[in-house]
Order: structure tokens, then sequence, then C-alpha cells
């Protein structure tokens, strides 16, 4: 199932409606490299950098949405300072933090989730979440001289690496993403693309289009959007990849044709 409608599947079922901005905002994690954290303030200035502009306040209330859903983690590293992170699978883990500069090491125990279901069951409740953090001091903080201040903004090397090799696998996911909308397909280009004129001109050229000013997505009809995706992703690597996007598209307008006889 397309992760978009398997998240609009999971909300409907509670309840709720999956809105443009719920959507992107779930998206960007999904894009994230494994482990990685995002503060609220930190959402709102990746989707900023992308040409998506989205309130601090709606972000903070999709979290909290998505959270309550089963969707992200909330995480509390520093104080007054709350992170989150995709959750995945059935395997929880915990978390090392440097209370300093904030590098944080991921590390898994069986035995922690063990003792706190067995401590849950025997109060009659339900486990949701199990999280450790272990608050640390990192050895170039120490060497520093802390618990001495130090500048607000100082990192520790590993620190500094950590974040320019997460920074350098989000340069590298930069793709054209594929998105099935109903009988439509969505197509979200990178911001340069987005941008650029001739882009416009040759997204614009495609029989169909529709261009959302909401999820900035163009929108094709499905037996237009082999083509809109063959004209379009420019030697840009797709999501899902580029073959198997076609086979998917042509698959789910034969199953349209199929159930409602009709060519859109």
């Amino acid at each position: 199932m397309d992760i978009i409608e398997s998240l609009k599947e999971k909300l409907n079922d509670k309840g709720w409606r999956l809105t443009g901005q719920r959507e992107i905002i779930y998206l960007v994690f999904q894009d994230l490299p494994k482990g990685s954290h995002l503060s609220a303030e930190e959402v709102c200035d990746y989707l900023r950098q992308r040409g998506q502009k989205i309130s601090l306040s709606t972000i903070y209330r999709n979290l909290k949405l998505l959270v309550r859903m089963g969707l992200l983690r909330e995480l509390e590293f520093a104080e007054k300072r709350k992170q989150y992170e995709l959750k995945t699978g059935s395997t929880i883990h915990h978390h090392i933090v440097c209370v300093q500069c904030n590098h944080t090491v991921e590390f898994e125990d069986n035995l922690i989730t063990q003792q706190s279901l067995k401590q849950t069951q025997e109060t009659g409740m339900k486990l949701v979440d199990c999280q450790l953090i272990a608050y640390t001091i990192c050895p170039e903080a120490l060497k520093m001289g802390w618990p001495a201040p130090l500048p607000d903004n100082w990192m520790c090397s590993r620190c500094v690496i950590s974040k320019q090799v997460e920074q350098a696998q989000v340069d590298e996911k930069v793709k054209l993403r594929v998105v099935f909308k109903g009988e439509r397909v969505a197509l979200y280009v990178p911001e340069e693309l987005n941008t650029s004129d001739s882009f416009r001109e040759k997204a614009k050229s495609i029989k169909g289009w529709r261009y959302c000013r909401d999820d900035f997505g163009w929108y094709y009809p499905l037996d237009r959007a082999v083509e809109a995706l063959n004209i379009l992703h420019q030697g840009y690597d797709t999501e899902p990849e580029l073959e198997d996007a076609i086979a998917l598209i042509k698959q789910r307008h034969a199953e349209y044709v199929s159930k409602f006889g009709w060519h859109n």
C-alpha cells in the first residue's frame, strides 16, 4: 500500500482527515535518514527551505496528532525542547544524549522493554511507548571545562560530523516523488525545479495538469501521468524508482478503466 494511502486509512479509522499539512509533515520524517530527530522548529525550517510555508502552530498541532496516532515518537532530550522521530517497526530503541551539544546515540535493550511491559501489565495499563534517555557529557565538553559555561552553539566534533553526514544524506535524497491521489497522480519536485520557468512551462504543456498551492504538487490524470513523469523527471531520481512508478501508474489506470469503464 502507498505511504500516503496507508496514512489516510489510519487517520480515517480514527475519525481524522488527511490534510495537505499532515501529509507534508509526515513525509518530512519519511525522507529523513534513519536515526534523525527534528524539533517542530526544525521541521518548520526544513519546509521553508523547500518553499512550503506552514505555520509553526500548525506543525506543533499535527506533530502531536501523529504522535497520538503512533506514527511518530515524541522525545525530550533537553529541557523544554521536544524532538520527534519516525516510529518504525516493533523494536523499541533508547537514547544516550550529551546535555551540552545534544549529540545523540541510539541503542536497543530488550530487558528495559520487558521490565516496562511487566510493570505496566501488573498495574492493568497498556504500554504505548517505552523510552530510556541517558543524559551524559561527551569527552570534548569535559575537556572544554564543563560544567563551566560553554558557548551556546558549541558542538563536539562527533556531533558536527554527524550533522554533516545527515545533511549529505538528505541532499542525496532529493527526488521527484510520485503519489497516487485517487484518479490522479501527484508529482512533487525539488524546489529548484518548481521555481524554474522552463520546468513550469513543460509541466503545463501536458494535458490535464493542475498545480496545488496547498501541497506544491503537480497533478495529472492517470492516462497522462506516464507522459508527465518521462518529461519532468529530468535525470532526478524518482520515488518509487522510475520503472516501478511507471508500472504502478499503468496498473492503477487499468484498474480504474476496469472498475469504472472510463478513460480519464
